[in-house]
Order: C-alpha cells, then sequence, then structure tokens
C-alpha cells in the first residue's frame, strides 16, 4: 500500500502541520458542543490532547496518517472539482443561454442575412498617440 522509501521521504513539517491541525480541529468540536448544547464530550478533549502531545512529543507516529488523509484530500479534489465547475456552469452560463435564445439575441453576429453586401465591421481610423496616453 504505501512504499517505505514515501514513508521514508515525507517531510516531518507536513506531520507536525497534521497533528496541529487535528488537534486544534478536536478541540474546536469539543468547544463546540460545550458551550452549545451543554454537552460534555470529554473524549473529543482527550483525542485532541493525544495528537497535540503526539505531535510535541514524536510526530514521526504521525507520518501514515498524515499520508493517508493527504490521499483522501487528492481523491475528495478529483471528485468534488468536477462537481463544483459543472454547478457553476449550469447556475451561470446556462441560464444567459436560455435568456438569450428567448429574446434572439445573436451577439456574434452568426444569422445570414441575404440582404447585406458584406460582413466586414467598419473601423475608425483614429490614431492612437502613446506618448499622451492620458
Amino acid at each position: 500500500m504505501f512504499d517505505k522509501k514515501e514513508i521514508a521521504k515525507y517531510p516531518l513539517k507536513k506531520c507536525k502541520s497534521f497533528g496541529y491541525t487535528f488537534s486544534i480541529f478536536f478541540l474546536l468540536i469539543f468547544l463546540f458542543f460545550y458551550l452549545k448544547f451543554d454537552n460534555q464530550y470529554y473524549s473529543l478533549l482527550v483525542v485532541s490532547s493525544i495528537f497535540l502531545s503526539i505531535t510535541l512529543v514524536r510526530p514521526q507516529l504521525l507520518r501514515i496518517f498524515s499520508i493517508l488523509w493527504e490521499k483522501v484530500g487528492l481523491i475528495i479534489g478529483k471528485i468534488c472539482s468536477p462537481l463544483i465547475l459543472i454547478l457553476i456552469y449550469m447556475t451561470t452560463i446556462v441560464p444567459i443561454n436560455i435568456i438569450l435564445r428567448i429574446f434572439s439575441v445573436d451577439l456574434l453576429k452568426k444569422q445570414i442575412n441575404q440582404n447585406t453586401k458584406t460582413y466586414w465591421i467598419k473601423r475608425d481610423r483614429k490614431s492612437i498617440n502613446f506618448k499622451k496616453q492620458f
């Protein structure tokens, strides 16, 4: 499942970051339940303190968990990124397209008109002075 070289090369800084992150995460969940609902889930506080103590004493023990967490993040990213892009497309591009079709707006002027002689757009011949722009 894991290559020993991959585990050995995994930076200690990432392990510490993983430990601190999860320690703070479980502490925040404990505080949320403690302050909001008066439920005392001391197991969350114990898990938070275990993560913090391992991070401070021997962060190498968190190496495999950190690698697993990173791989889970990559998998979630591969799943969520296309879904988010589809959601953005469906909420922005598709409604604009529907509105333009309802009002039959031709932004690209693709519709052929038999009465026109040319489709060239006349351009103004203004000279631009780049030295005196303002």
